[in-house]
């Protein structure tokens, strides 16, 4: 059986990781972790060296890529540019918060030789089986650790929606908040927000369902209606079909307020959207006076909502009755570039369209075209109209890789 021994006395080779999560928190929080596990050091009178430390600062610890220190340490580690034995955290939460973490403990251990100790045990043994167990016990406790503090997060908004009140967050264009004080020891301090129209972009909401309500046009053609009208100012461009679907489905116009529609939470290091059922979704009429009249909203929204249970039902069809969804689904990816390439203009990544099948006349063959274009082309969001054939972008990438790779049998 293969095992690794921890000798506590022994002169190991360490770094620390250093992480504070939100900015308005103590901002020397970093620091004092530091001198926690100095502390600890030292009162156990071992013979440590400290190799590196990574410190972020305000980043939850919710996703492993968003955090630059931590990819910094993970990739210094793998590459073998920083060689340690021990990785010390002050409490295990700072290492991570998500399901990745034990996974990632057991790849720094096994591949890479470094086991993570914490402070707050006096660093404990992870290599027995009761610290095995206690690891596991940590690990858990940093996880649940984010669902208590969400629940009592969510019960609190839950409430203040019931009240009527804003739950925070962006209030959609159109709308704005109305905050209300109190005094508490002598210091003016926000108690509620309430939701009202607001008079400089609310006349632009309301020509964008009266335009939708009239000639029928969704996503697409309303941005495009939108980034070419001349009386909107400039500052409020480019807008995205994307983003006016969510205008036009948002029922907080009409005067409704739908709270806790969707679940989120972190999956293989990526935000998931999770669809909550009805009984947990809470709806509040009257939340607000309504922008735009329920009677047009409804009308607008009715062949969406028509469309979205026919999309529905084709779907659960094809499901062959599996009746539990991956948390985090598959994309099929047919083109090798797909979110590698970049419009020169905006910076969003291109999307590659296909042609219709059609047969060539020379060899009878069944083929489609595929090119890339910029997604806000469509819309009038970007100036960037060229469109990329895959074929020759593909076969251009695989050139100059080929040549930056081996560079003697190009010369």
């Amino acid at each position: 059986m293969l095992k690794t021994t921890f000798e506590l006395r022994k002169p190991y080779r360490i770094v620390m990781y250093l992480r504070m999560s939100d900015p308005k928190q103590n901002p020397r929080s970093p620091e004092q972790q530091k001198a926690v596990i100095e502390e600890t050091i030292r009162r156990l009178n071992l013979s440590w060296v400290v190799v590196a430390v990574y410190i972020d600062r305000g980043i939850s610890g919710k996703f492993n890529k968003k955090r630059p220190e931590f990819q910094r340490m993970l990739r210094e580690i793998r590459t073998r540019a920083v060689r340690a034995d021990l990785l010390l955290v002050d409490t295990f939460e700072r290492f991570g918060r998500n399901d990745e973490t034990d996974a990632l403990r057991r790849e720094l251990h096994n591949n890479n030789g470094i086991l993570i100790l914490t402070a707050d045990t006096g660093f404990s043994d992870p290599t027995t089986p009761q610290g095995e167990i206690f690891s596991l016990m940590e690990g858990f406790r940093a996880r649940d650790d984010n669902r208590v503090k969400a629940h009592n997060v969510l019960r609190g908004k839950r409430d203040t929606v019931r009240k009527k009140h804003w739950p925070g967050g962006p209030i959609p264009r159109g709308l704005k908040l109305e905050r209300y004080y109190k005094t508490e020891r002598g210091l003016q301090v926000r108690d509620y927000s309430l939701v009202v129209h607001d008079p400089e972009t609310g006349w632009i909401m309301k020509a964008l369902f009266g335009r939708a309500h009239e000639t029928l046009e969704r996503g697409l053609r309303l941005a495009r209606w939108f980034n070419d009208n001349p009386e909107i100012p400039d500052y409020l461009k480019p807008v995205s079909e994307h983003t006016v679907e969510g205008w036009l489905g948002n029922e907080l116009f009409k005067g409704v307020m739908v709270f806790c529609a969707v679940s989120t939470g972190v999956v293989n290091d990526r935000r998931v959207l999770q669809r909550n059922s009805e009984e947990s979704i809470l709806r509040v009429e009257g939340f607000c006076e309504p922008l735009i009249e329920p009677a047009v909203w409804n009308a607008i929204n009715s062949v969406k909502v028509a469309r979205s249970e026919t999309r529905e039902a084709a779907a659960a069809a094809q499901s062959d009755g599996k009746l539990i969804v991956p948390l985090q689904g598959g994309i099929a990816i047919k083109n090798v570039l797909s979110g590698l390439v970049r419009c020169g203009c905006c910076g969003l990544s291109m999307v590659p369209s296909t042609s219709p099948l059609y047969e060539s006349k020379k060899t009878g063959e069944s083929k489609r075209y595929v090119n890339y274009k910029c997604p806000r082309a469509g819309s009038g969001g970007c100036t960037n109209t060229t469109t990329v054939p895959e074929g020759w972008l593909r076969e251009t990438v695989l050139r100059a890789l080929t040549a930056r790779l081996f560079p003697r049998s190009h010369s």
